[in-house]
């Protein structure tokens, strides 16, 4: 064997087993991580791909070259996305909206770097003394520039990293902040098949909003499986959300009840252990029946279990979507349900600049 081959296999390697070694060491040190409320940067958590939003959200698995994945996986970037961009816009609730940009460029043997900004507005507020008279309005928002570098170990093998700044502002309060992801991307040759495993969100606060101490970010562990069936017009997803953290309930352990109803929470050992599974897990399904357009649902266990209304039926947890290619563009379509008082509405552009 060449020796310049042999070394090249023995980093390749060493890098894939330093990426799974670190990778897994993390959930133990996350494991009592709370989540839904006990952290700064909730807006990290969100998914700005509207591909990804349709098959329920966090999809670190998946076939293709599309940058609008980046941001739920670095190790998606190939060299195929070199000179592509990619822009995002999703209508939430009230008055917030939000959004992404990202540009790849290819580096030969280097990797793949993408950098993308992603923002959040939460609107316009009216401003009061304490006496309730208005005295002018003001404005919240944040904002994340993130840097992605994606490289290709061999034909199945792709590791990627990201560096993501943190701005936040609240009126007259302001939060700097920093956050790193860390992900492993396994492909088979023929494309059939795809796992992932993502840290995402490790990272601090470098600077509070006004209280000294520091509060924690987002941390979320996750892995993911795509499966396209041979000779059928389907790819289906399933993702593994918060690794790091088995009971994402609410509810107190020490609860036998539900505190809002009264009702008994479980009939059995089994159930509970059922249910706290389910909520680790997002489903989906594309239906392609040709080239130029696609079909998409997915399903969120955890946000139907934490929206749905008890008394009455509602389609809290589904989430539907389209994607057309078209000759020089990719636009992407999802409809999410959160909850009965409203939906959110995402739509991606992605378009290749060499075509043009």
């Amino acid at each position: 064997m060449n020796l310049s081959l042999y070394w090249l296999s023995m980093i390749k390697h060493w890098l894939t087993s330093l990426f799974i070694l670190a990778l897994l060491s993390m959930m133990p040190l996350h494991s009592l991580a709370q989540i839904g409320g006990s952290y700064t940067y909730g807006f990290l958590s969100l998914t700005s791909s509207a591909r990804s939003a349709a098959l329920s959200g966090n999809l670190v698995a998946a076939n293709g070259a599309d940058l609008s994945l980046v941001r739920e996986n670095p190790a998606y970037l190939v060299p195929e996305m070199g000179n592509q961009l990619s822009l995002s816009y999703v209508n939430y609730f009230s008055d917030i909206n939000y959004g992404q940009a990202g540009y790849a460029r290819s580096a030969g043997k280097l990797g793949t770097f993408s950098a993308q900004i992603f923002y959040i507005n939460y609107g316009d507020f009216i401003e009061a003394n304490e006496y309730g008279e208005i005295t002018g309005s003001f404005q919240a928002a944040e904002y994340n520039l993130g840097i992605s570098w994606g490289y290709q170990l061999d034909s199945t093998f792709s590791i990627g990293l990201s560096l993501k700044p943190i701005y936040s502002v609240f009126e007259r309060y302001q939060s700097w902040g920093i956050a790193a992801d860390a992900a492993l991307l396994y492909r088979t040759s023929n494309k059939l098949f795809s796992a992932a495993i993502v840290a995402r969100n490790l990272g601090t606060q470098i600077s509070t909003y006004h209280n000294p101490t520091k509060e924690p970010i987002p941390f979320e562990l996750l892995a993911g499986i795509n499966y396209k069936i041979r000779h059928a017009p389907f790819n289906l997803s399933l993702s593994l959300l918060h690794l790091e953290k088995y009971n994402l309930d609410i509810i107190q352990p020490s609860d036998e009840t539900d505190p809002a109803t009264g009702e008994k929470l479980y009939k059995n050992n089994f159930e509970e252990t059922a249910l706290k599974a389910l909520d680790h897990l997002g489903l989906g399904v594309e239906f392609v029946p040709g080239k130029a357009i696609s079909f998409r649902f997915g399903y969120n266990f955890r946000r139907r279990s934490e929206l749905k209304l008890g008394t009455r039926n509602s389609a809290s947890g589904l989430s539907f979507g389209l994607g057309l290619r078209l000759k020089q563009f990719n636009l992407d379509y999802a409809l999410a349900n959160y909850h009965v008082a409203g939906v959110s509405h995402l739509l991606t552009l992605t378009t290749d600049l060499d075509d043009f």
